[in-house]
C-alpha cells in the first residue's frame, strides 16, 4: 500500500515509483519511508504491507499515529523492519507542503515557475532548481518549520497527557 500526503501537491511520480521499487526489492521490510533529506512536501509518501496497516488500525490509539500512520512502524523497530528510500542529495531544507494559506501562495508561485519552464513534465529536481533560482521561496522555506501539523498534534497529546496525569493531585 502506498500512502501519499494530501498536503503534497508537488509529489513527483518518479519518487513513488522509486520507493515502491525499493520496497519490492527488499521484501523483508514491513514499511519503507522517505529519508529526511527529501524535505517536507516535495516527496511525501510511504509504502507498507497491507497486514501491517490493518494491525496499525487495530492497535494505534494516539490521534497523531492514526493520522500519520508511519510513526506506528518506526516507533517499534523491535517489531517492524523499516527501510528508508534515500534522496540523491540533501533537500531537507525544502518546505513544499500546504498547511496554511501562506504555504499555498508559495507553492502556487513555485508551481507557476515550474509550469512556465517545463510544462507539465517536471519533477522534484525541477522544483529544487526553481527554488534555487527564487530568493523569496528560499527565504520562506528557511524560516518555515518542518512537519508543523504533526508537531502541533504531538504537543497537544503531550499536554493532554500531562493535564490528565496531574489533574487530581
Amino acid at each position: 500500500i502506498v500512502r501519499v500526503g494530501g498536503d503534497t501537491p508537488l509529489l513527483d511520480p518518479a519518487v513513488i515509483t522509486g520507493i515502491v521499487t525499493h520496497h519490492l526489492n527488499n521484501p523483508w521490510y514491513y514499511y519503507t519511508g522517505l529519508a529526511q533529506e527529501w524535505g517536507d512536501g516535495i516527496a511525501d509518501c510511504d509504502v507498507f504491507l497491507r497486514h501491517t496497516l490493518l494491525l496499525a488500525e487495530r492497535e494505534a490509539t494516539k490521534p497523531s499515529v492514526r493520522e500519520h500512520i508511519n510513526p506506528f512502524f518506526w516507533q517499534q523497530p523491535q517489531r517492524f523492519k523499516c527501510a528508508t528510500y534515500t534522496c540523491p542529495f540533501d533537500l531537507s531544507w525544502m518546505r513544499c507542503s500546504v498547511d496554511t494559506k501562506e504555504d499555498l501562495l508559495h507553492v502556487q508561485m513555485l508551481l507557476e515557475e515550474c509550469l512556465d519552464r517545463h510544462g507539465l513534465m517536471f519533477g522534484w529536481a525541477e522544483v529544487w532548481q526553481a527554488v534555487e533560482r527564487n530568493a523569496t521561496l528560499r527565504e520562506y522555506m528557511a524560516r518555515r518549520p518542518m512537519n508543523t501539523a504533526y508537531m502541533a498534534q504531538i504537543g497537544e497529546e503531550a499536554k493532554a497527557w500531562w493535564e490528565h496525569r496531574y489533574a487530581n493531585r
